[in-house]
Parts: structure tokens; sequence; C-alpha cells
């Protein structure tokens, strides 16, 4: 007889599909799986306590900042704690436009259209929403602006007269709502002629965005405008020019909280968690409540194996409104800490916005089945694992306790029986 050695056994698993393992919740399963000829499988739920799987946890900040972020935030005492307003100037105004053939230096502007959209819907934390555009008076510095500061960097501060941006008149208010189906996920604000000639002007200091509505949120794409410019040389046409670019962020209060004993993903950071596991070299020999010896890792079918983390509630309007992506990627050299490389993807998945508030947290699973199969099969002791967000694209944070456990769902050997 043909022993099959341990590698074909373990590799088997990895011609399994991947499974994301956010919501997974798999009973005991026993007499399921691959099932040898002639014998019984026998299949095991085991799981390895924080104490036994974690040889360490950490957090890391990311590389990313506001300026990654795809949009503007905007927020009104969000959660109870968080503002946000959109700080924007606008790209080149021409200096000429052509019409049938003729260019016209000598035009004026009519009334205008300011336009953004909501890039995802879902961000929003409410189904109908009033936005408001304003001129700011006050000059900042496009590159170091914060909610306190018009120009914040070493050596020069300028506070705000006014925290989070210095406003002047409100040009108008733009409405939103789910349920609009003709808007579907745009914003207008009409702007006078006259404004869009100051706006033409290089020292105008810009224009910004807040929410009217009290405790809500929204992410929206930066601003354009669409011109109408009437031409001396043919009063009766109308030329549409459209002006974007130009630098536009935002600003917010307050600063994302830290808390010293909970791990952070995702947030304009990209901060990330490290996850260091020991990988075990034995598993129970018989299911529960039997008592025999361990037998060796390398000789079971490892048919799932799951990361359970708990969410911790994010608090201060951090927290997400939609669901959080998390990516799983596995870590090279982890006793680099913050410089360790990131090897390939293991796993993703959507966490519920509601895993992270008081009345929804409940524990997160993700599958680990190859990651850990090649772990053992490589001989290693340490698995280690990085749970972040895809690059710059959440405001939010997810928060996790320090601790994780492993579930590993695993078949046992069984010797053929002949007749």
């Amino acid at each position: 007889m043909r022993r099959i050695p341990r590698a074909g056994r373990l590799l088997a698993t990895l011609a399994f599909p991947m499974i994301v393992g956010c919501n997974d919740r798999l009973p005991t399963l026993t007499g399921e799986g691959p099932f040898p000829v002639g014998g019984t499988a026998t299949t095991i739920e085991h799981f390895i306590d924080s104490d036994s799987l974690l040889l360490a946890a950490n957090v890391y900040d990311g590389p990313t900042s506001v300026d990654d972020f795809p949009g503007l935030l905007i927020a009104n005492n969000f959660d109870g704690a968080l503002n946000s307003h959109g700080l924007v100037k606008l790209g080149s105004f021409p200096d000429t436009v052509d019409v049938n053939g003729e260019s016209d230096g000598d035009f004026t502007y009519l009334e205008s259209e300011i336009v953004a959209f909501i890039p995802d819907t879902l961000s929003a934390s409410a189904p109908a929403l009033t936005l408001e555009l304003w001129t700011v008076t006050q000059p900042w510095d496009t590159a170091a602006v914060s909610w306190e500061n018009a120009v914040d960097q070493p050596g020069e501060t300028v506070p705000w007269t006014e925290a989070g941006g210095t406003r002047g008149e409100l040009i108008a208010t733009a409405g939103w709502s789910l349920d609009d189906e003709e808007a579907a996920d745009t914003l207008r604000w009409a702007v006078p002629g006259a404004l869009v000639q100051s706006l033409a002007d290089d020292g105008f200091p810009g224009l910004m965005v807040t929410l009217q509505d009290e405790d809500t949120q929204v992410q929206i794409s930066t601003l354009r405008l669409q011109a109408s410019i009437s031409p001396s040389v043919d009063p009766d046409t109308t030329v549409i020019s459209t002006i974007s670019g130009g630098p536009q962020t935002f600003v917010f209060t307050p600063e994302p909280p830290r808390p010293p004993d909970v791990l952070r993903v995702g947030g304009v950071t990209s901060d990330r968690s490290i996850f260091r596991l020991a990988v075990p070299n034995e598993l129970p020999g018989c299911p529960p409540p039997e008592t025999c010896a361990p037998i060796p890792a390398d000789s079971v079918i490892l048919d799932r194996v799951q990361l359970i983390v708990d969410p911790v509630p994010v608090d201060s309007g951090f927290g997400p409104v939609q669901g959080l992506p998390v990516i799983v990627r596995r870590v090279l050299e982890p006793e680099l800490g913050s410089l360790a490389p990131l090897a390939q993807e293991i796993t993703r998945g959507i966490i519920p916005a509601a895993r992270f508030t008081p009345a929804g947290v409940e524990p997160v699973r993700f599958a680990l089945t190859n990651a850990l199969t090649q772990a053992i099969l490589n001989d290693d002791t340490e698995l280690a694992v990085a749970l972040l967000a895809p690059t710059a694209s959440s405001f939010a944070f997810g928060w996790f306790a320090p601790t994780a456990r492993l579930r590993i769902l695993y078949t046992l050997p069984q010797t053929p029986q002949l007749p």
C-alpha cells in the first residue's frame, strides 16, 4: 500500500475556493468532508484561545493623509462630535472664448452652476441632506490648513478667525434626497454671474461646503463650475465652460481618537493592525468529549480555518456609516514592526457598520485556511497577518480588541479498511 505523503494530504485543501469569513457561522460538523475508501471520516471543530494563539498584536499608522482621500468629507456634529468642512479653490478660468471661430476676451459671466456628486449614496448618514455653499473671506494655505488654522505649518501658524474656515456669504444651498430619482446623486448650487467673476480673480480666497443638517455626514466629489458666458461678439450666444481642478480639501475636528487598548484599521491614515499567530504543530486526535493523544497537525486535512477577532465600538463620529472593507494580507518579517513588508492577499470582506456600535458588537471571522495550511507545510512556527482597509478608501476606522482566536475545522486521517 502506498502511503500518501503529508504534503499531498494538506495540499488537497489548497484547491478549495477561498471563503471570506466576515459572517461565517458554521455548526460543529462530524462525519463530513473527504471520505477515504472503506473508512468513515471524522471532522472536528477545535478552537485555540488567544493566550495560546497570539504572540503579539500591534497597530501602526499608515502612509496616507487627507490629501489621498477620494473627495471631500462634510459633517455637522455627526455622532455628537465630528465636524468637517470642504475648502475649495477652482482651477484656471479662461482668458478668451471662441465663438464661431472668433476669439473673444471681452465676455461676461452669467448665472452659473457649481456641481458635485455623491459617489456612493450609502456614505450618506441620512436619506435627505442640505449642503450649503459659502464664500471664504480669509486666505488659507492649500498644503497646510487645519480646522483651527488657515496656515498650519512649522514656523508659521495663522489661526482662522472662525474655526473650520472663515465664512462670508451664503451663496446657495443644494438639497439631496435618496428618493429623488431625477436628481440621482447630483448636487447643484446656483452662482450669480458677479460671483463667478470674483472666483476668476487669483486673489479670491475660495469656497466652503458645509452641512445644514445636525448629526449628519456625507462624502462628496470635488466641485466643478459650469460657467455660463455671454461673449461680446455675439450676446445672444451662451458658451458653457467647465472649470474644475484646483486645490480642494477638507478640515475636521476632533482629531481621530487612538485609544491605547484597541487596534485600528482604516481612516484617512490607512492604519493597519498586525496579528502574530502561533502555528499549531499538534491538534486533538478525537472529537470532544473524548480524550486521546494529540496528532501532528500535518497529518490532518484542514477543511476550514478562521481567525476570529472582536470589534470595538468606534466613537466621536469616526465609525463607518456603511460597511467597512477589510483586507487580510500576509506579513513578512513582522519583527520590523511598521516597516514590515506586506505579502499576498489572503482574503477580504466587508464588515457591517453595526459591528462597530455598542449595540451590534459581535465577532468577525476571516478565512485563513490556505495560509495556515501553507505555514504547516513549511514547518513555520509563526503566521503574521495584517488587517487593513484599501488605501484611503474610507474616512472611518474599524477598531478591534487586541485579542484573537482561531477556529479550525479538520478531518482526521483514516486508514482504509480492505475487504
